[in-house]
């Protein structure tokens, strides 16, 4: 008897451990996801703002800053080629 309370306790922490472990990982994606989003609208207004004092276009602005940040627009949200999607 003890040996399976035991081994069903062994069983229950490593689901546990597991489970919780990829929920971090799903959250962490989440915020890196929002923190891309930052710094694109940050990018994005810092670009419009120049472009409006100098009188030029700010038609490729969105462009500019996704290149010179290393993202890519996919499925409404901005992805780093750097990282991974995990």
């Amino acid at each position: 008897m003890i040996k399976w309370i035991t081994v069903c306790a062994i069983a229950a922490l490593g689901f546990w451990y597991l489970t919780a472990d990829q929920g971090n990982a799903q959250t962490s994606y989440k915020q890196k996801l929002l923190s891309n989003q930052r710094a694109m609208s940050e990018c994005t207004r810092k670009r419009e703002y120049a472009a409006s004092r100098m009188a030029t276009s700010a038609a490729n602005a969105e462009n500019e800053c996704a290149e010179k940040l290393g993202f890519y627009r996919e499925a409404g949200h901005w992805h780093s080629y750097k990282g991974s999607r995990q």
